[in-house]
């Protein structure tokens, strides 16, 4: 699947005057989702979208495979497994961020989907249902975002796919 990974590994989260020379130096890269957790535990930044040209403004979205949710606060791992679950979403990648504490337990779910998603609409409607799914940060849900990555992952399933119909006609 097509990203953009920033060559740059980080062990904690850089400060955010850093962002403008990051966001910059993203190389767009044909990885598998084994590569992708690799990536993500290496501490290397991602962003899912893929763009055309140099540009990585939000018209030039090209596509998209990986949907990273956000959360920041009031959810633990477990109740995001447990509405996995519930809901038969079947994540590939679940991860703590750099400020995950076991009482405010920041973390990132990754999905993927079994296809290529290439209409801007669906791809936001995407972020959208799964941000109101998981009560995730809404400030995350731009198509050029990026996630930072981590030193460990909660759970790996290099086989998860999610199916766009099934997804598109879940009710929660």
């Amino acid at each position: 699947m097509l990203l953009m990974v920033h060559p740059e590994s980080f062990y904690s989260k850089p400060k955010k005057e850093s962002n403008r020379f990051l966001a910059n130096k993203f190389n767009t890269l044909d990885f598998s989702i084994v590569q992708v957790c690799k990536a993500v535990v290496n501490g290397q930044t991602i962003r899912p979208g893929v763009f055309d040209r140099d540009s990585i403004k939000e018209s030039s979205w090209k596509q998209q495979q990986l949907f990273f949710v956000d959360i920041d606060r009031g959810m633990s791992v477990n109740n995001s497994f447990s509405i996995c679950e519930r809901l038969n979403l079947e994540p590939s990648i679940i991860y703590p961020s750099f400020s995950y504490t076991f009482e405010n337990q920041k973390h990132r779910i990754v999905f993927c989907f079994e296809e290529v998603i290439n209409n801007a609409e669906t791809s936001d409607y995407i972020s959208r249902k799964l941000a109101d799914i998981f009560q995730a940060d809404t400030n995350a849900l731009r198509r050029n975002q990026f996630f930072y990555g981590s030193n460990t992952q909660f759970f790996f399933d290099c086989l998860a796919r999610l199916n766009l119909g099934y997804f598109l006609n879940l009710g929660f």
